[in-house]
């Protein structure tokens, strides 16, 4: 996981971000789009596949999550388009996450990285141990995805609250070109 989150550069700011990155965040015209979601797939004969995913933008910024192999996401994903939908899990994720990027180097940022990995750390690092050692861990899977996007979106709107309205410096080039990709996107 370590591998999807690396930036080109540390330590890392999304304004000094490179198209070398594979966490890559928007950045204008050198990098005109952002990792939109990474996953890993780990195959086992006689196992259905286990599918870790981020299921969100900026997986720097994101929870692996177990996605069992054919089911139905106990969040929604409608209407996805190129505009934000309030209901749609990674719209809103990618709102806030925004947000978060814009303070980059604050001590709420670091706060909820250290959370976002305390929560795999709980629930995702169990379950990789076990299907390591041969276990299929499927029916495990959607109890543990539905407890970590709980944890996640606790953490987030903790982190975005705890930003909103703070000052934290930021990169005036990068702002502007945070808020025109934000316009574009209807937030």
């Amino acid at each position: 996981m370590s591998i999807l989150r690396s930036h080109s550069r540390e330590p890392y700011h999304p304004a000094r971000g490179s198209t070398r990155d594979i966490c890559m965040h928007y950045g204008g015209l050198l990098r005109p789009s952002h990792t939109a979601a990474s996953m890993i797939v780990a195959l086992k004969p006689g196992c259905k596949p286990l599918i870790l995913a981020s299921i969100s933008p900026y997986p720097c910024l994101s929870a692996y999550k177990p996605i069992p192999f054919g089911f139905n996401p106990p969040v929604s994903f409608k209407e996805t388009s190129n505009k934000y939908n309030p209901e749609n899990y990674w719209w809103v994720h990618r709102r806030l996450k925004s947000l978060l990027q814009s303070c980059y180097y604050s001590q709420v940022v670091r706060e909820y990285i250290n959370g976002v990995r305390g929560i795999e750390e709980e629930y995702l690092k169990p379950l990789i141990l076990e299907y390591s050692e041969g276990k299929c861990v499927e029916d495990e899977s959607y109890s543990i995805l539905e407890s970590m996007i709980e944890a996640e979106n606790k953490l987030l709107t903790k982190a975005s609250k705890a930003i909103s309205g703070k000052y934290c410096w930021r990169h005036p080039f990068h702002t502007l070109i945070l808020k025109k990709s934000d316009g574009k996107a209807g937030f």
